[in-house]
């Protein structure tokens, strides 16, 4: 997790032209908000602000009394058009010289040309019409060249509301985000000879976003540019930096060439002439005018005022690093536009807009040819690293002879690392004090670097707060320490609201895993920028203190995207916890959000981030039995365990109730065993035996994350024998293998194993059926199983038998038979819930819901679980969909007015609906998250709404059940439609009811 994936979004701004689409005051209702914008040939934009308000309380005529406005560039570039408030009939009109236009300074690292309107509107009352016209003119930046960002969101919509662009250019656009909930539209309008005349783009809202107004608030982004090509834009900047390198070389940069020609290495130079131009540049930028935001000042200038932003800062180092061999050139790119994902970045490159850039750099390459990326603005400047939130985006080089933009590496050659290390002293009033430090490699202090830089110390202050204790406010104090090359963060804070306290015998701690900001972010936006490649690692030390229960606490996972873990140790007279994410790749890709298993990768992150409080005590007085039972059944705690405990937990682990709790002691016992003994090639692999069983439980399958993690601690056991034949290590290197998919590694070790292993050979037939099964080769894998049974002494190879058998019969097809050998199982151990749920499967292949039902509810009276919860929910909605007729009552993917009125005119369809909802709710009892059945739940109930007499309750159920899908998953692609469906049928149901003049 990088400090990007926290909170910041630096503003480093001179290029970016925007139009937000603007929130209506509190306390009005917005009848209209229409802005059309006319292009000539020139570039030049002039936008025509249509606004109607009704005032509905005190607060909202107070905002109207004096209405702000804010744009960019000239005060002439704003002219108001007819502006007035109707009280009554009574029109108020507004005079074009009452209004007042001042700065407007939102920016710490220099100055803006963002301007303030004031429009002073009298005469407003509850009740009152207002209506607000303006113009803002925007010259181009380039000649023919428009380039704008527009920001459209959901959270408020007028009853009219559109966005029209009218021009005399071609008109190109990308949009991130904006559909379902606006339309676009693009049409052309042709002369008389049948030539383009005009190019017209047009936004309006859609019926799921009036729909979904305050419950699935979207913003969207639209980039529109009328520029033809990247390489028109790049002419243009080269020019003008051209002019500037005309200058003569003012002495404070030659005496920095001095400094550098010496030096041996091309690393060596770029940094100390960055950090020497640090020196005598003060980071500052004046953006008042349109060249102050798109061309860097004169040598001359820049080392009279002694200040400058990146282009400033970026042009000198060009000039410095040209006098000592170099090749180089500035480079325009963006900061933080990665968080909208690879493939979003892929299209906006299609797009020449020099509304997409924000940011300058350099490109330079050495005589070596070599090429160097170097942000000059950066804290610290270290040669071919760049700041996380600039990683992988697109960059314009202006050498003045690319024809295209080309994207700057995805990472970095040095890790993002940070450590938070803080200790905790509990009062006896359940207040908290703590002190603690910030440790941060080179990379890593850049990301908290520029948060300072752009936001201020306090801003990181909170971002730490967030990022330790997102849900409790920390009275914190925060200092810097110079150490060395790079500083240390020391902070210090206070807390009442970290102890959680039911009784006096029962207390806990409040210690969320930093996982979940990243977690939280990343299910936000589904597919996603995950973090900086690198390690984040919170060391919490609560002194006085003992967990009760370390390895419950625990938490293990792998993904593809990165790993979270947390280890609770209970030393002498502390607890440490150390809580770890490791990024591993940077962006999640929609395709992998759009996966069938993604949920269930990240759901394996849960645990992790859903237990935030840590047991500092209880008294035993308070435990269950089933506590009881749990503590005696799983033995003595990690810290005391013998193999001999190990061994028995192995064998609890195979039945359900300790499916999982038993993998998680195993793993932190040979963890702890490993730090004793880290060469010890059983404790390798035991290891990775647990790992490998956590990570089948974490989804429907064995997740290959956490099989690399598992062939990793293998491979090393089986490096330190040498590679010469164990059984453990050989049966564990086959399985592993065999999971990964590598049928040919797992051959040759079996074949290994076969001419070594002379005991234990019902092992070896075994393994062999598992590789030919693995490979769809089922009557081999049958074979070596009828063999395997000949030689079968024990109870456990009898049951291995038969599970294997029933697995190679599925393969086949032949469930019957499968049932057959489940069954066998159950007689073995009856107590099992783990076998009754895999004959519930079987069972469910066959399309018997009623015997997945049986079998399902046997497994869960000995023990909960998901998975059994999950089959057993779907049995009941595969039962109910039974009885469902055809057509379907309702599709919500096509929620258009008219066939909501044809619905709502149709005979009701006979079938028995008590049924069908009384299947419906098993189903979402049994899992609260079957997301299948909760659309079927809202899309009964909507029905109902119609075909019914009362319509009220079931609208309020339907209600329930969308709110419910939304927490569920928050992106899921039918919350607009479903959300959409509701209010239409709202709508037709009250259009039936008779007027209240009636």
């Amino acid at each position: 997790m990088a400090w990007t994936a926290c909170l910041y979004f630096v503003v480093t701004f001179f290029f970016t032209l925007s139009v937000w689409s603007q929130e209506p005051p509190t306390g009005v209702k917005a009848n209209k908000f229409i802005i059309k914008t006319q292009i000539d040939k020139s570039g030049k934009a002039i936008a025509t602000t249509e606004i109607e308000f009704i005032v509905e309380s005190e607060v909202g005529r107070t905002a109207l009394t004096n209405y702000r406005v804010h744009f960019s560039g000239s005060k002439d570039n704003f002219r108001l058009l007819e502006t007035y408030s109707d009280t009554m009939g009574q029109k108020s009109k507004v005079s074009p010289g009452s209004i007042t236009v001042s700065e407007h300074q939102t920016l710490q690292e220099g100055l803006s040309d963002l301007k303030q309107v004031v429009i002073p509107i009298s005469g407003v009352g509850i009740g009152s019409r207002v209506v607000i016209s303006y113009q803002i003119t925007t010259p181009a930046a380039i000649s023919g060249h428009l380039s704008e960002v527009l920001a459209l969101a959901n959270d408020s919509l007028a009853k009219e509301e559109f966005y029209l662009y009218e021009s005399d250019l071609p008109i190109k656009f990308i949009s991130q985000g904006v559909t379902p909930y606006f339309s676009e539209k693009t049409y052309i309008q042709k002369n008389s000879k049948g030539e383009p005349e005009k190019y017209f783009l047009e936004f309006r809202p859609t019926e799921i976003g009036y729909a979904t107004i305050g419950k699935n608030n979207e913003t969207g982004i639209i980039y529109i540019s009328t520029s033809p090509d990247w390489n028109s834009i790049r002419e243009y900047f080269s020019s003008q930096y051209q002019k500037v390198w005309n200058d003569r070389l003012p002495q404070p940069l030659q005496d920095i060439v001095k400094k550098i020609a010496p030096l041996t290495t091309p690393q060596e130079q770029i940094e100390v002439a960055s950090l020497e131009l640090s020196k005598i540049i003060a980071y500052s930028g004046n953006w008042k005018s349109n060249e102050g935001k798109f061309i860097p000042q004169k040598f001359s200038s820049l080392i009279k005022s002694k200040m400058g932003d990146c282009k400033d800062y970026s042009s000198a180092l060009v000039a410095i690093l040209r006098q000592v061999g170099f090749e180089a050139f500035p480079a325009l790119t963006f900061r933080s536009r990665q968080y909208l994902g690879m493939e979003y970045l892929e299209k906006l490159k299609e797009v020449p807009n020099i509304a997409s850039f924000n940011h300058a750099i350099v490109w330079a390459k050495d005589k070596n040819n070599k090429v160097w990326w170097v942000d000059p603005t950066n804290p610290l400047v270290i040669a071919g690293t760049i700041a996380s939130d600039i990683l992988g985006n697109f960059s314009l080089i202006l050498d003045g002879a690319s024809q295209d933009v080309v994207f700057l590496p995805a990472e970095n050659l040095m890790p993002n690392d940070t450590s938070i290390e803080y200790v905790i002293k509990l009062n006896p009033d359940n207040s908290v004090e703590s002190n603690g430090k910030i440790l941060l490699n080179e990379v890593s202090y850049n990301s908290i670097g520029l948060i300072e830089k752009a936001h201020g110390l306090d801003f990181v202050k909170n971002v730490i707060n967030y990022i330790i204790s997102p849900g409790a406010k920390l009275d914190m104090s925060l200092k810097k320490e110079a150490i060395e090359k790079v500083p240390r963060y020391d902070f210090q804070f206070v807390s009442k609201s970290l102890i959680y306290e039911e009784t006096k015998k029962y207390k806990k701690f409040y210690l969320p895993h930093p996982a979940l900001v990243q977690l939280h972010s990343i299910e936000a936006n589904r597919a996603s920028y995950v973090g900086e490649i690198g390690t984040f690692k919170v060391v919490t030390k609560i002194e006085k203190a003992q967990a009760v229960e370390t390895y419950s606490e625990d938490c293990y996972t792998r993904t593809p995207w990165f790993e979270v873990d947390r280890v609770v140790e209970n030393k002498e007279d502390y607890i440490l916890v150390t809580d770890t994410i490791k990024t591993k790749q940077r962006t999640i890709s929609k395709k992998q959000a759009s996966d069938a298993d993604f949920n269930e990768k990240l759901n394996s992150v849960h645990d992790c981030t859903r237990n935030m409080l840590i047991t500092l005590s209880l008294d035993p007085s308070l435990k269950t039995e089933e506590q009881l039972k749990k503590e005696k059944d799983l033995g003595p705690d990690v810290y005391s365990m013998t193999e001999q405990d190990a061994k028995r937990i192995r064998e609890l682990s195979k039945g359900a109730e300790y499916s999982f709790v038993g993998p998680k002691k195993l793993l932190k016992y040979y963890s702890l065993k490993l730090k004793q003994e880290p060469n010890n090639p059983e404790y390798l692999v035991r290891k990775a035996q647990a790992i490998t069983d956590l990570g089948y439980l974490s989804g429907r399958k064995y997740d290959q994350a956490f099989l690399e993690d598992s062939i990793s601690l293998i491979d090393k056991a089986y490096d330190l024998k040498q590679k010469k034949y164990d059984k453990l290590i050989y049966q564990n290197r086959i399985s592993t293998h065999i999971k990964q998919k590598k049928y040919k590694l797992a051959g040759q070790d079996l074949k290994v194993m076969s001419e070594s292993e002379k005991e234990d050979r019902f092992l070896v037939y075994s393994l062999s059926a598992d590789l030919a099964y693995a490979q769809e080769a089922y009557e081999l894998a049958e074979q070596w199983l009828r063999a395997s049974e000949k030689i079968a002494k024990t109870q456990e190879e009898k049951e291995s038998f038969y599970r294997s058998m029933s697995h190679v019969l599925t393969g086949q097809n032949k469930i019957a038979e499968a049932i057959k050998f489940s069954e066998e199982l159950l007689k073995t151990d009856p107590n099992n819930a783990w076998k009754y749920h895999n004959v519930a499967i079987l069972y469910n292949m066959q399309k018997d819901y009623d015997k997945v039902i049986e079998y399902e509810k046997k497994a869960l009276a000995i023990t909960e679980f998901g998975m059994a919860k999950r089959t057993l929910s779907e049995a009941y909605l595969a039962k109910a969909f039974a009885l469902k007729p055809a057509p379907p009552l309702i599709d919500p993917r096509l929620p258009t007015s008219v066939g909501v009125q044809k619905i709502a005119m149709a005979a009701p369809v006979k079938f028995d609906k008590q049924s069908y909802e009384t299947l419906l709710l098993e189903s979402i009892n049994a899992d609260s998250e079957n997301k299948e059945c909760l659309i079927e739940l809202i899309t009964f109930y909507s029905t109902e709404m119609l075909q019914g007499t009362d319509w009220k309750t079931p609208s309020q159920k339907a209600n329930i059940y969308l709110e419910q899908l939304r927490k569920v998953d928050a992106q899921h692609p039918l919350l607009g439609t479903l959300s959409s469906v509701l209010q239409m049928y709202t709508k037709v149901v009250e259009q039936r009811l008779p007027s209240k003049s009636n």
